[in-house]
């Protein structure tokens, strides 16, 4: 039985002289991977090899035995550009993806997350500066995290449950700024631990290995989003290397797209 589906490319690779295997985020069915046979022939009923983030509707039979799906067809209707966006944006998209396909599944619908990330690509042709780009992508990742349940405890400490408003120490902004600056100082008195799932205060952060310390200016802007649309590049930088190391911990390796953001030089 054929079904139809509105999807985004996530991942492709050839598969043949002819063909594709395809990984699509669908509106209705999370994650499909399928194998798209004939699409790299430019008479076939793709119009051509289907490049990745090309998005519009797709048909496809389900497998019987839960392996790939065969793509009968494809419509991608015009959405993102790799030429019209800047490096920045365009990293911030491949993160987009592989972020998807490690945490969505087949069957598993995200129809507000697929809406999210289409808005995403489009804003991110549309705001090119760095920090723009990371103001969208920190963002839709913390609601991606959140969607499966993997959402970031911030509010509290995640491992006593204190107040952070009660436990921050005053911190200048000459000490703010070598915080954020080094990542490794930390006035502010809270760490962020993957193993307790969020941050963690000064008198915790000794029970967990692995703690990264944050800055006041990064805490406050992952807890209070609106902060997100004036927060300056360093900050937002903490906060993005601090959404990589909770998804390496996850997942027990780096995600490949990472690697932009953590060598990204603040000029």
């Amino acid at each position: 039985m054929q079904l139809k589906d509105t999807g985004l490319c996530i991942r492709k690779m050839d598969y043949s002289e002819t063909s594709q295997i395809l990984t699509f985020f669908t509106r209705g069915a999370g994650v499909i991977g399928g194998i798209a046979k004939g699409s790299r022939r430019n008479k076939s009923a793709f119009g051509g090899a289907v490049e990745l983030f090309a998005a519009g509707e797709i048909i496809y039979i389900p497998s019987k035995s839960g392996g790939l799906a065969t793509i009968t067809d494809f419509a991608p209707k015009p959405l993102f550009s790799t030429a019209r966006t800047s490096s920045t944006g365009l990293n911030g998209a491949y993160f987009a993806a592989e972020m998807l396909a490690a945490f969505i599944s087949n069957n598993d619908p995200h129809p507000q997350l697929f809406d999210r990330v289409m808005r995403f690509l489009v804003n991110i042709q549309q705001n090119k500066t760095p920090e723009a780009v990371l103001r969208l992508l920190i963002r839709f990742q913390m609601n991606l995290l959140k969607d499966v349940g993997l959402g970031l405890d911030i509010g509290r400490c995640a491992n006593c449950s204190a107040a952070f408003d009660k436990i921050m120490q005053p911190q200048s902004p000459a000490a703010e700024g070598q915080s954020s600056n080094n990542f490794t100082a930390n006035p502010s008195g809270i760490y962020f631990a993957s193993d307790a799932g969020g941050m963690v205060c000064r008198d915790c952060e000794q029970a967990f290995v692995n703690k990264i310390p944050v800055s006041r200016t990064c805490f406050s802007l992952l807890r209070n989003e609106s902060e997100l649309d004036t927060a300056p590049l360093r900050p937002l930088l903490e906060a993005q290397r601090l959404i990589i190391n909770h998804i390496t911990h996850i997942r027990n390796k780096p995600p490949r797209s990472a690697a932009f953001f953590l060598d990204f030089k603040i000029r």
